[in-house]
């Protein structure tokens, strides 16, 4: 049995290495089991079930059922391919596309989160803090290019978080 290495996350959180299937020359690797092979279908389906899903709330065992196999089973494939949690994994998912949304559009942290499932906005910004290490309110007040200013690194969870102090106000 040929163990999959875990997926790794870059620094914009977004996942590393493309697609999760092992693909030599366009077609699933010839040395890997047919249980392996199958194992991986599984999550690349999952993983476009979350993205299909993001604005709605989801569980491991809708996931698990998508796969055709036990929660426990799922969790333990997924952890395997990915090396973190499905939820872990979605949550993220949905706070990277909460960036997004507070970057590109003019929507409220209120509509934000309504937009991505969440009905208490409170809520959604506890999880967008604890994820990116800023609430959303101060992640939509500083513009793209103050984000870069403001020395910020990206923690291993994925998140940003001020390294140094500001020498200017934010606007």
């Amino acid at each position: 049995m040929n163990p999959t290495p875990p997926v790794k996350f870059d620094r914009s959180g977004n996942l590393s290495g493309g697609s999760m299937l092992p693909v030599v020359g366009g077609r699933l690797d010839p040395f890997l089991s047919d249980s392996e092979n199958e194992a991986a279908q599984k999550i690349e389906r999952s993983l476009a079930y979350m993205a299909e899903h993001i604005n709605r709330p989801l569980q491991v065992a809708t996931l698990a059922a998508q796969a055709r196999v036990s929660p426990s089973h799922f969790f333990a494939l997924f952890k395997q391919r990915l090396g973190c949690p499905p939820m872990d994994y979605f949550t993220r998912l949905r706070m990277r596309h909460a960036c997004q949304l507070l970057d590109s559009t003019s929507a409220s942290v209120k509509e934000a989160a309504a937009a991505l499932g969440y009905d208490d906005p409170f809520y959604f910004s506890r999880v967008f803090k604890s994820v990116n290490k800023v609430a959303p309110s101060f992640y939509r007040r500083s513009s793209r290019t103050n984000r870069g200013d403001l020395g910020k690194v990206v923690s291993p969870s994925g998140g940003w978080k001020e390294a140094a102090v500001r020498s200017t106000p934010i606007r």
